[in-house]
């Protein structure tokens, strides 16, 4: 038979993922206030910024292909690449709805709320950054494919488009 007490944690941690829960605690941390209310704005921030290439990459995907490949790979292209596009993003909204979830947990240590802290804080702004990357590279690989038909679209990759029509 439960108690109270043993039913506590999990009442908590169901509460955690309500956006009346988690985005408080940037706020409300006492003197690390300090600390997470940057924390948070920069997190907005970043995915701000990371929407916005999202969108520009998207784009940038999609006329590339098009011109390169025609519609038939731009189809293609579209509809497996628009995961890794749209990734950066959800990764930095998945680092500020979850990080306030590690520390809420009553059931962890302080050692293992700060050393879970830092790691998510650094792996997932990591992932974010190499699949961002990532994109970009193959929309480079896309263009120089066909330098002058991409240039014509408004993607350049590596080689510069020369002698074009």
């Amino acid at each position: 038979m439960t108690n109270g007490f043993e039913r506590e944690p999990e009442t908590v941690l169901e509460k955690a993922s309500e956006a009346s829960v988690w985005i408080p605690w940037y706020f409300r941390r006492g003197a690390l206030t300090l600390v997470t209310a940057p924390l948070f704005l920069f997190l907005v921030y970043c995915i701000a910024i990371s929407a916005f290439g999202a969108v520009i990459q998207g784009l940038a995907l999609l006329r590339a292909t098009y011109t390169v490949f025609g519609f038939i790979g731009a189809f293609i292209a579209v509809s497996f690449g628009w995961v890794p596009v749209i990734l950066p993003p959800i990764l930095y909204y998945s680092l500020m709805k979850n990080l306030p979830g590690l520390w809420l947990r009553p059931d962890a240590s302080r050692l293992a709320k700060v050393s879970s802290s830092i790691a998510v804080i650094v792996l997932l702004p990591l992932a974010a950054y190499l699949i961002y990357h990532g994109v970009t590279w193959g929309i480079g690989w896309i263009a120089d494919r066909n330098p002058c038909a991409a240039f014509s679209a408004g993607v350049t990759g590596s080689k510069p488009p020369v002698n074009c029509p």
